[in-house]
């Protein structure tokens, strides 16, 4: 069974003791940045990435050659690539 409200009217008082009490947003202190772990496991992003028979045929060879799994070889050439691009050889 539905039933009806009925509106409820404040007093003047009631609306000044509730103004009254509002507080004024604070905003937070700003975090330091944090900087990403470079050993944290792999979960942050998935790319799907579209091959060809040779790249392919390449990725396999490498990854086998390097001792490797395909996607780590892919995950290492990649941070080393990146490194090299960024100045950040270590």
């Amino acid at each position: 069974m539905v039933t009806k409200r009925t509106p409820q009217t404040a007093s003047a008082d009631a609306i000044e003791r509730f103004v009254a009490g509002a507080e004024i947003p604070v905003k937070p202190a700003p975090q330091p940045a944090k900087t990403p772990d470079p050993h944290s496991r792999q979960k942050h992003k998935a790319m799907t990435l579209p091959l060809n028979e040779y790249e392919s045929d390449l990725l396999e060879r490498a990854a086998a050659k390097t001792g490797r799994s395909q996607l780590g070889y892919i995950r290492f050439v990649m941070l080393q690539q990146a490194r090299r691009d960024l100045g950040l050889e270590e």
